[in-house]
């Protein structure tokens, strides 16, 4: 029996993402959104997001703030055993699954967590995750297939034998020729295609509507991860004003 060696793949950071968080100052910014006492508990609940909405921040190709909320809202799950951090991040991106598997290492799942740590986590998760390679594009060559060279064609009674369906046996030397002449053609038929302006202009198409879709959903997240920030900040600057929202208020801006 043999041993079957599984070669895991690297995890690369794309160069978009490197350039959204290099301005960013990600601790500073992990307290603004966050700044809860290091001793207090931090629940799932006081990031004002789901679970959907945290694995679409993470997925997409968002704003870097709404990287960092959905992956302290995944943090957060993990620790209180609302989620595992193994298993979401196989719904994720590469890059985004490193981020959110070594920030969960530093919490311990379903024993909870609080803003100290959770904060802490996700500045590991978010440095790790900058620290990742960037992936260099590599170009692409077409190998060259150079047909068999023939210098003659099939006896006409094997054609006419082949056209009657009637499968003749083939010797090496028709196998070969026949073998040549199939390439042949297969590598016109693919030139054809290549240089069709029907078909660049159907993988244009096809590319423009992948792009549109992309950009809804990143559209989606932002404004998801924005209004669950803009309810957070609401309800916490209620409490500073000494002016606390009723039980049905708050569940109302969270809904």
């Amino acid at each position: 029996m043999s041993n079957i060696i599984i070669k895991e793949k690297t995890s690369f950071l794309p160069a978009t993402q490197s350039k959204a968080f290099k301005p960013l100052n990600v601790p500073d910014f992990i307290k603004g959104i966050f700044p809860y006492a290091d001793n207090e508990r931090a629940t799932p609940s006081m990031i004002k997001m789901n679970k959907g909405a945290a694995l679409v921040a993470l997925g997409g190709k968002g704003t870097p703030q709404a990287f960092i909320t959905g992956l302290m809202y995944a943090l957060s799950a993990h620790a209180w055993g609302q989620g595992k951090a193994e298993e979401m991040a196989k719904a994720l991106p590469a890059y985004a699954g490193e981020a959110l598997k070594h920030g969960a290492a530093f919490l311990p799942a379903g024993k909870g967590c609080d803003a100290g740590m959770l904060r802490s986590a996700a500045e590991e998760g978010v440095f790790h995750m900058l620290a990742l390679p960037a992936k260099t594009r590599e170009k692409a060559i077409a190998p060259t297939i150079a047909a068999p060279k023939v210098s003659d064609e099939a006896g006409r009674e094997y054609m006419a034998s082949d056209a009657m369906l009637c499968n003749p046996p083939m010797d090496e030397d028709q196998a070969k020729r026949y073998a040549g002449a199939y390439l042949r053609i297969s590598q016109k038929r693919a030139e054809t295609i290549k240089n069709s302006p029907e078909a660049y202009a159907l993988g244009t198409r096809i590319e423009k509507a992948q792009e549109i879709a992309a950009a809804a959903e990143e559209r989606v997240a932002a404004a998801m991860v924005e209004r669950s920030i803009a309810v957070a900040e609401f309800i916490r600057l209620s409490e500073l004003l000494a002016v606390p929202l009723t039980k049905a208020q708050k569940a109302k801006l969270i809904a």
